[in-house]
């Protein structure tokens, strides 16, 4: 329903606000963290975002379109046998 979806959006607002919280601070002033040579470095966490179209997800993902005969480079299953994945190719 409607307001369970609400719901479940809120719950999941909340919570990445509480995890991104502890990075604010440490984004923008940084964090002095003593590396394996014994030197302190000022690190600057940071979160990367990818903005992809469908085909570069498609790439991204290592998949081929969804409207490929064979999606998946790897195994090359024929699109209508991927419900199979159990069976033998």
């Amino acid at each position: 329903t409607l307001e369970f979806a609400r719901l479940k959006m809120e719950i999941y607002q909340r919570v990445l606000t509480v995890i991104f919280s502890s990075l604010r601070g440490r984004s923008w002033h940084g964090e002095p963290i003593r590396c394996p040579d014994g030197r302190d470095r000022m690190f600057h966490p940071g979160i990367f975002i990818d903005s992809l179209d469908g085909k570069e997800a498609a790439y991204f993902n290592a998949c081929r379109a969804a409207l490929a005969n064979h999606p998946c480079p790897k195994c090359l299953v024929f699109k209508t046998d991927l419900h199979k994945i159990t069976g033998d190719f």
